[in-house]
């Protein structure tokens, strides 16, 4: 929770300028109120599968500065992706509060190798790609031949890839640039072309050939030193061995200098510069996640000022330093981290006992509260926990809840082992290295020159309050000129329409709708024929009778899965134990699952139905019985008929104009527009008469005519009565006519529950339980106290088994506990 007031921090300002103030401040703010900044993060029950089994997860979607749960968007797209890239699975989730259940079944086809969770808002991707949450899973193969499904495919396995340089040396002078007369601290990365971290030794010399310094990364491909630059010098780094040199980035001959120094009490900043004017009408700044913490002018005369802050004063996360000229212009940044405090933020886990039976139910108790937060509301929020054999429950990290919102969420390429370096090990190590990995990235957040823009702001990604339908309306002989006109969008089922005007490109949306289920509905394009036959040549008239209209599917995010770091050499053992048991859990669920038989229902009613007008009873089921019906094969020699020649003999329906230009109108139908002309329907999708003038008897099975008020049941489509015209086996509306398309609406995901082994159900008695998940619960509601119970059962597995629980609070403290039981 961001702190609302820092006297500490205010009280030191050298001098202050209001105006300067207030415009720092009013540029982040509307900033933030154009890009609505979001994150969000998934807790899987493990990062380690078999191909076969599911991944069970829980989103959190939260505000990107309080980190309080719930934003403006209501649909989080989370995505498994293979190692080519390719999308496997897609999810829709609906955000009403932050909190999301979700599950993914991983086919049994999946070829083993990287995989990734990718999730995120449409909107989230207005600040750029690397904003959005991404997570490596390990996939094993499954029951199939792994051989098999290598031959099945394209797969090249990522260890394959052949990098065209052994290795890289990159540098990043601190605060962006060095000076020329002025120490400065770089750091260096040593990579393989894949991006990998490497080992390197090297030799930092001038142009000349003079040894300044050895250079030596550690295991993460890191490493920092300090030097002075001297004018008129050029310096690089010497591998000695293959002989690779890497130029540093030049230094500049006058310009400014910020670095950041934590300190045991203090957060120290100095700032320099060699300008002969000085640091005179330079302003600083500090801000953690957008909210400004100081600003300040600076007056005091010389290129040289040093501001100590209390580190007290801080609250956890990535804060941000930015030094401004005088013209306002962003010279110099830097990136600190503040850490939680020992102990801070831990979920209190604890079990009804220390050790088990097999096949035995446990409780968990789970507490997240915080000293000094009153009991309400904001002391509520959502526990995801997960009950793991020991073996496996920890050997693959990635990152919590809190050291993704604190810290990889905010830059621009993650920092690897996050839980080891932020939450345990020596505090000094810690800090180094989190500083060096600083260093060497960028707040992926915000950026100064967006903030001072003063042109209204346009997304290139839209809000998604829920889902859409989204297209282009065209010409049917040029289908990427753009017309004017409209869409119409027809629900079968329950006979809804709405209609959508195209805008000047012949985009056209629907939504946003909240459904949970697949929806069946047809799109019918019209341009405004009007103006279209005044703008277009003669021609055209009857060469452009219809328009073209495609839907606009979604482009996912193109991002490479993250590398798994193993930590220790005894993986492969690890990997092939997993394996054992997934191919034994697997094996067991496919035997016995198999068992279940499910019959066909047997119709045993007296009363014989024939087929035929029985599936014309379940295609009208929406109305009653109409006031008359055409079916063509009763009709000697009508499948040459047209449309119009069926329906001419039907009494009531007056048919005028001459060929190709024939109108319908019902004697004796009024309605308060004080017309006669009905609505069409083809098997169900209300449509124009266009539609229906060149079809052929061959095409129909029936057409519906009612009246009245039998034509209620459609809605406002049947205010003047309708025509249903129901083509054969099911319809063709879809490829019948251009200009017309028939598709679905997939609703959002409904999660399912983890399955509870019950060992007393019939065909439970002697069915062996293992499982590679013991007890999974993604939406665990804890109460003003900040606290809640789980109920798990035990399987036939012995040992030791690791509850791994992360949450977040209505208040957006994030909270991470573990806790262990045995099984004997």
């Amino acid at each position: 929770m961001i702190k609302k007031t820092l006297p500490h921090i205010l009280a030191l300002a050298l001098s202050f300028s209001g105006h300067a103030q207030t415009s720092l401040e009013e540029s982040m703010s509307q900033y933030y109120m154009n890009y609505l900044p979001e994150k969000v993060y998934v807790h899987t029950d493990k990062n380690i599968y078999a191909a076969g089994e599911h991944i069970w997860l829980s989103v959190y979607l939260v505000d990107g500065i309080s980190h309080r749960p719930g934003t403006l968007s209501n649909l989080v797209r989370v995505q498994l992706q293979d190692a080519q890239n390719k999308v496997i699975v897609e999810q829709k989730l609906y955000s009403e509060n932050g909190y999301m259940a979700g599950d993914f079944f991983i086919p049994d086809s999946a070829l083993p190798g990287t995989y990734q969770i990718l999730a995120f808002t449409n909107y989230q991707r207005n600040s750029g790609d690397e904003v959005l949450f991404r997570k490596p899973v390990r996939i094993l193969p499954g029951l199939k031949d792994i051989r098999e499904l290598a031959r099945s495919g394209n797969f090249v396995p990522r260890e394959t890839a052949v990098y065209k340089k052994p290795v890289n040396l990159r540098f990043f002078p601190e605060g962006g640039d060095c000076v020329n007369g002025i120490p400065c601290r770089v750091a260096y990365v040593g990579e393989n072309d894949a991006g990998q971290p490497v080992r390197i030794e090297a030799s930092l010399k001038t142009k000349g050939g003079k040894e300044i310094l050895q250079l030596k990364t550690d295991e993460y491909g890191m490493g920092s030193f300090l030097f002075k630059p001297q004018r008129g010098e050029k310096y690089q780094a010497i591998i000695e061995r293959s002989g690779f040199t890497f130029p540093l980035p030049a230094a500049l001959d006058e310009g400014y200098h910020l670095s950041v120094q934590k300190r045991k009490t203090t957060v120290r900043i100095i700032l320099e510069t060699n300008i002969p004017s000085g640091l005179v009408g330079a302003r600083l700044g500090v801000h953690l996640r957008g909210y400004m913490l100081l600003e300040r002018q600076l007056a005091k005369e010389g290129g040289k000022a040093i501001v100590d802050l209390p580190i007290a004063d801080f609250d956890p996360g990535v804060h941000v330093v930015t030094l401004f000229d005088p013209s306002g212009q962003p010279v110099a940044e830097r990136l600190f981290f503040i850490p939680l405090p020992e102990g801070a933020n831990e979920i209190q886990v604890r079990t009804d006992e220390q050790t088990y039976t097999s096949r035995k139910v446990g409780q968990v108790l789970l507490n997240m509260s915080v000293d000094g937060v009153e009991e309400d509301s904001l002391a509520m929020g959502n526990i995801s926990l997960s009950v793991l054999p020991a073996t496996f429950s920890n050997k693959f990290k990635s990152d919590d809840i809190r050291t993704w919102l604190m810290l990889n969420s905010d830059l621009d390429r993650p920092i690897p082992c996050t839980p080891e370096m932020v939450i345990a090990g020596d505090t000094k190590i810690q800090d180094r290295r989190i500083d060096e990995f600083l260093l060497t990235r960028g707040w992926r957040c915000f950026q100064w020159q967006q903030a001072f823009e003063s042109e209204a702001y346009l997304p290139n990604f839209y809000l998604e309050k829920g889902i859409y339908v989204t297209g282009k309306l065209g010409k049917y002989d040029y289908p990427h000129k753009p017309v004017p006109g409209m869409v119409f969008l027809t629900r079968t089922e329950s006979m809804h329409f709405e209609e959508s005007t195209v805008d000047e490109d012949g985009i056209f949306y629907f939504g946003p709708y909240v459904v949970f289920d697949t929806l069946n509905i047809m799109l019918q394009g019209r341009f405004n024929r009007k103006k279209h036959l005044e703008n277009e040549e003669k021609k055209y008239e009857k060469s452009n009778r219809y328009t073209h209209l495609e839907i606009t599917g979604y482009k996912s995010p193109d991002l490479p899965p993250i590398e798994i770091k193993l930590p220790d050499d005894n993986m492969g053992r690890l990997i092939d134990e997993y394996q054992d048991l997934s191919q034994k859990t697997l094996t067991i669920a496919r035997n016995y699952d198999s068992l279940s038989i499910t019959l066909d229902a047997i119709d045993v009613a007296g009363k014989r139905i024939i087929a035929a007008e029985k599936r014309r009873e379940e295609r009208t089921s929406l109305y009653e019985k109409p006031d008359s019906r055409v079916v063509v094969d009763s009709i000697p020699g009508a499948t040459s008929y047209t449309f119009f020649d069926l329906v001419r003999r039907e009494p009531g329906i007056i048919i005028s104009g001459g060929l190709g230009q024939e109108t319908i109108q019902m004697r004796g139908q009024t309605s308060i527009q004080g017309t006669s002309i009905p609505s069409y329907f083809i098997d169900g999708y209300q449509v124009d008469l266009e539609f229906l003038r060149y079809l052929r008897g061959s095409e129909i099975e029936f057409i519906d005519i009612i009246r009245g008020l039998r034509a209620a049941h459609l809605g406002t489509g049947g205010t003047n009565g309708a025509i249903l015209v129901y083509t054969r086996e099911g319809g063709i509306a879809s490829t019948l006519t251009p200009g017309l398309i028939k598709t679905k609406i997939y609703g959002f995901h409904k999660a399912r529950q983890f399955a509870v082994f019950d060992p007393a159900a019939p065909g439970n008695r002697n069915r062996p339980d293992l499982r590679t998940t013991l007890h999974w619960n993604g939406l665990i509601k804890t109460d003003k106290n900040g606290e809640a119970v789980e109920v798990f059962s035990t399987s036939d597995q012995k040992g030791k088994f690791d509850i791994i629980a992360q949450g977040l609070r209505n208040d957006g403290q994030p909270f991470y506990g573990t806790a262990s039981f045995v099984v004997k």
